[in-house]
């Protein structure tokens, strides 16, 4: 998380953290089973083509190619989980996120209440972060947090979402007015 302190009327200051996390997609599984069956389609292509050329250099190549495929098929299914990337605001008064085409922010005094139920990996079913859901007076809204942390160490108080069951305190106000400066 990032500290910045930005400067309000008559020389107050307030401070503000910043940081980003990202949610998984909604149809994560869909979009990772239709990965693995188009590689898979491309890649039995590829092998059915190798076994039908004469030529063992060009054979060679196709081979390789396949091998490459079966590598590369790992870091494009991990890709799948990016989703969305949030940019969140935690000041004194109000709790921001912000994503492309969209924008939230929730009030400390608005907010209800905040749920946290683990989000599972769709193939493993390991614990990968959190569904995180806030309720105001005004709305319900729901975010699949997706957690660098595994394990014991992924508890909801790691998460942005948490200061909005404890809201930082406001500081006194300091008025250099009535002080006689």
């Amino acid at each position: 998380m990032d500290r910045h302190y930005s400067e309000i009327a008559y020389g107050r200051f307030d401070q503000r953290t910043t940081g980003k996390f990202r949610e998984v997609p909604e149809n994560v599984v869909l979009r990772i089973t239709l990965t693995i069956v188009i590689f898979l389609v491309v890649i039995i292509f590829l092998l059915v083509l190798s076994g039908r050329i004469i030529n063992g250099a060009v054979s060679m190549v196709i081979d390789g190619i396949v091998i490459a495929l079966c590598i590369l098929l790992i870091p494009v299914v991990r890709m799948q989980y990016a989703g969305k990337e949030w940019t969140y605001t935690i000041t004194s008064k109000q709790f921001s996120l912000v994503t492309k085409g969209c924008a939230r922010n929730y009030k400390y005094e608005d907010v209800e209440g905040v749920s946290y139920e683990f989000l599972l990996h769709p193939i493993t079913r390991r614990k990968i972060g959190f569904i995180v859901s806030v309720k105001t007076k005004y709305r319900s809204d729901k975010y699949k947090y997706l957690s660098i942390l595994r394990g014991e160490q992924l508890t909801p108080q790691k998460t942005p979402f948490y200061i909005l069951n404890d809201p930082p305190k406001p500081e006194p106000q300091f008025d250099r007015f009535s002080q006689g400066l």
